[in-house]
C-alpha cells in the first residue's frame, strides 16, 4: 500500500488517542518506510498495523475503522485520487479507480459488476489474515469509497446499499448514520451497490483532458508495477493470494502473473531469487504478523500460510526464528 494511506492511518489513530511510535514498533515500521508518500510499504506491515489497532480498541471501539474510511478525501488517494476527480462521471470515476487501483494498493482487488440497473463495486479483501482486524479494514475500504464518491460528486444520497463480511456487531447506529443506505452483512464479498442513476452523476471538477492525462501517467506507472523492476513484489503478492490454497506451485504463479513457468524462472533467477526462495519469505514475514494476532488460533495461522499440517509450520518457523509459534507469540505480547 502507498505510504501515504499508512501515515493517513497512523495519523488518524494518533488524533484517537493512540501512540504512533508504540503503533509503529508493533508493525514493525520505521520512520524511513514512510518518508516518500508514493512507495510501497508491505501487506504484513499493514496488516501488523490493523491488527495492533483491534488489540488497542479491544472491542471497545467497532467504529474506528468506518471514522477513519470517513476522513479520506480524494486528495489522500495520490495520482489515481485526481484521475477520479477530473472523471467526467462518477461512472468513469470508478472505471479509472479499478482500472489503476494496484498504484494506491495491492491488499484490495477493485471490480465492477452488473448488471443494470444496479452495479456493484466489489472491494474484495486479499486474505483473512487480518483477524480480528478485518471489520476495522473492512469499514475503511467501504467508508473511504463511498466518502470520496460522495465528494467528488457533491450527492450524498448514495449509495443504494453496502454489504459487509463480517457479521453484525451489537450497534450499528454509525454505520446506518454514515452510510444512509441499506447495510447488509456476513456476506461473500464486501460491495457497494449503485444505482445506474449514480453512475451517470457528473463529477464537479470534470476535467477529461486533464483527467486523461492524468490517466496516461497512471498507465505508466502501473507498466512499471507489471513489467519492470518489480517482478519479485509481483510473484509475492500472487503467492499471498494463493497460500490458503496450499503452497503455490511455480505453475500456478506463472499463470496468475500470466506468464510462461520458464519466463518466471528467468526473471526470478535476474534478480537473484526463486519462486521457493519467495515463497519462504511471504511465509515467514507473514507468520510473524498473523501471530501477533491471538485471536488466530496457530493451526489457523498454520492454514493460511499453506501448510499442510500443524507440525510442519512448527518446524519451518523454528528454523526462521529459533522459537516455537507459542514462544514467540507470547514474547510478541
Amino acid at each position: 500500500m502507498l505510504a501515504r494511506i499508512v501515515t493517513h492511518v497512523l495519523a488518524f489513530a494518533a488524533r484517537e488517542g493512540m501512540q504512533r511510535d508504540v503503533l509503529m514498533k508493533a508493525a514493525g515500521l520505521r520512520e524511513v518506510d514512510l518518508a516518500q508518500p508514493d512507495t510501497l510499504v508491505s501487506f504484513s506491515a499493514l496488516v501488523a498495523l490493523w491488527q495492533v489497532i483491534a488489540k488497542t480498541t479491544s472491542g471497545t471501539d467497532a467504529e474506528f475503522g468506518l471514522r477513519w474510511g470517513a476522513s479520506i478525501r480524494v486528495r489522500d488517494l495520490g495520482l489515481l485520487g485526481y484521475a477520479m476527480y477530473y472523471s467526467a462521471t462518477l461512472d468513469a470515476a470508478l472505471r479509472r479507480l479499478v482500472r489503476y487501483g494496484h498504484i494506491l494498493t495491492d491488499s484490495v482487488q477493485f471490480d465492477i459488476e452488473g448488471p443494470d440497473p444496479r452495479h456493484r463495486v466489489a472491494v474484495a479483501q486479499a486474505h483473512p489474515a487480518l483477524g480480528a482486524a478485518l471489520p476495522l479494514a473492512v469499514d475503511g475500504r467501504l467508508a473511504a469509497l463511498v466518502g470520496v464518491c460522495r465528494e467528488i460528486t457533491g450527492v450524498q444520497d448514495i449509495p443504494a446499499e453496502v454489504l459487509f463480511t463480517y457479521t453484525q456487531p451489537r450497534t450499528i447506529a454509525e454505520h446506518r448514520a454514515f452510510f444512509r443506505c441499506p447495510l447488509k452483512f456476513s456476506q461473500a464479498e464486501s460491495k457497494v451497490v449503485f444505482r445506474d442513476t449514480d453512475l451517470g452523476l457528473r463529477v464537479m471538477r470534470a476535467d477529461e483532458t486533464l483527467a486523461g492525462y492524468l490517466s496516461d501517467h497512471a498507465e505508466q506507472i502501473l507498466r512499471t508495477l507489471v513489467t519492470g523492476s518489480s517482478s519479485r513484489e509481483r510473484v509475492r503478492a500472487a503467492i499471498w493470494a494463493l497460500l490458503s490454497e496450499g503452497k503455490p506451485t511455480l505453475e500456478r504463479i506463472a499463470a496468475t502473473l500470466h506468464m510462461s513457468p520458464r519466463t518466471l524462472q528467468r526473471d526470478l533467477a535476474k534478480e537473484g531469487s526463486s519462486v521457493q526462495a519467495e515463497v519462504e519469505r511471504i511465509r515467514e514475514t507473514m507468520a510473524r504478523a498473523t501471530l501477533r494476532d491471538r485471536t488466530l488460533p496457530i493451526q489457523e495461522v498454520a492454514f493460511l500460510l499453506g501448510y499442510a499440517e500443524p507440525s510442519s509450520f512448527y518446524r519451518s518457523f523454528r528454523r526462521w526464528t529459533g522459537k516455537t509459534p507459542h514462544q514467540y507469540r507470547t514474547a510478541a505480547a
